[in-house]
């Protein structure tokens, strides 16, 4: 779930790479065929593993569907052939000291295939012998939240953490149940809670931190001021009273923001001539490495014609942490009296824009009358 809404830009390729994750689907257990019985087999075995590197992917074939069929027919090949390879490893040398980390490879290839049930089967079988292991507790834990059982993988990210209170994974855990389905407002802010108090020196804990500050700020005064990175004017959201102004967190490298954008902008043009304004607040990487050149390229080859916040620290930047932002595209949306109306109003403008709009110029005729 990280954080990230964000992927690679080309939805093509997105598409093919969820095409290739379901036929890893047809892999076969990996049940050793043959059980090694020497030190030398066991380096064999390892040198074909070690040997066995996916395909690369032409990006500039993305179009070609023969091309596409093909390398997704040679990636199958090569995710069944390791995972029969590591099985057979995993199964003749348990005590090697490379099987707990191909061990964990392995129920990743199985989770990844579509076959979770497997994967944590076979979790599960192994903690019965070896109860706290972090990883494998771990690997439980991450499962189980990618599923619709919210109850079982609450119980997994318990046991994970009362095993091993200290570990910082247990802090992601805890962010990532904040996002699952069917968690309620009151569930978020109990569990955020808990995880500002048991987890203070996580640097998951500040995103939480301005999770909560984003849940309690509603209908509350909405701070910014900054200096347009494109025109080098001033803003400030006190010289924008009466406007509802809506507010972008979005980065250039950022897929879905890109994919976006065209959204962006018609109804920024829509909407502006009704007394809306656009802020971009931009998660794009330091100077350093370029993420002002790209951002600034970027503005002027799509033609974004509102200010851009440039806070110059890419995921570390303050403004952003501040009010919990870690996932973009993240939509805040401030009402014509200066607060804020919504902090997540991603896919939900055309709805909430008409209402705000109705609302300030009800209130205008009311003090006209």
């Amino acid at each position: 779930m990280r954080k990230i809404n964000c992927s690679w830009p080309g939805v093509t390729l997105l598409a093919l790479m969820g095409v290739v994750a379901c036929a890893f689907a047809t892999i076969v257990s990996a049940g050793p065929t043959t059980k090694p019985s020497s030190a030398g087999d066991a380096d064999a075995v390892l040198a074909q593993i070690e040997q066995l590197q996916p395909p690369k992917f032409d990006s500039t074939k993305q179009q070609d569907q023969e091309y596409v069929k093909s390398y997704i027919e040679s990636r199958r090949k090569w995710a069944a052939e390791k995972a029969e390879l590591e099985g057979t490893f995993v199964a003749a040398y348990p005590d090697h000291a490379k099987t707990p980390a191909m061990r964990l490879e392995r129920w990743r290839l199985l989770a990844s295939s579509g076959q979770d049930a497997k994967a944590q089967g076979e979790c599960e079988q192994y903690l019965s012998e070896h109860a706290d292991d972090a990883d494998a507790l771990y690997f439980l834990a991450t499962t189980t939240q990618d599923g619709a059982d919210r109850a079982k993988a609450e119980a997994a990210v318990d046991r994970f953490i009362k095993a091993h209170p200290k570990d910082e994974r247990g802090a992601g855990l805890l962010s990532r149940m904040t996002m699952m389905d069917g968690v309620s407002d009151d569930q978020r802010k109990e569990i955020l809670n808990r995880l500002v108090k048991d987890y203070p020196d996580s640097r998951v804990t500040g995103y939480a931190k301005g999770q909560l500050r984003r849940a309690d700020a509603i209908g509350k005064p909405f701070d910014l001021s900054f200096t347009d990175t494109i025109s080098g004017k001033p803003i400030a959201m006190n010289d924008l009273k009466g406007k509802v102004v809506v507010v972008d967190f979005w980065a250039t490298w950022c897929g879905p923001c890109v994919a976006e954008m065209p959204t962006m902008k018609k109804l920024y043009a829509e909407y502006k001539p009704k007394g809306v304004e656009f802020i971009g607040i931009s998660l794009d990487n330091p100077e350093a490495n370029g993420g002002l050149s790209k951002l600034k390229e970027f503005v002027a080859k799509n033609e974004i014609a509102w200010p851009q916040y440039y806070q110059g620290k890419g995921w570390e930047s303050e403004f952003s942490t501040s009010w919990g932002v870690n996932s973009i595209p993240c939509v805040f949306i401030v009402d014509a009296d200066g607060n804020l109306a919504s902090g997540d109003a991603r896919g939900k403008l055309e709805d909430l824009l008409p209402k705000l709009i109705a609302k300030r110029d009800g209130k205008s005729a009311d003090a006209r009358n």
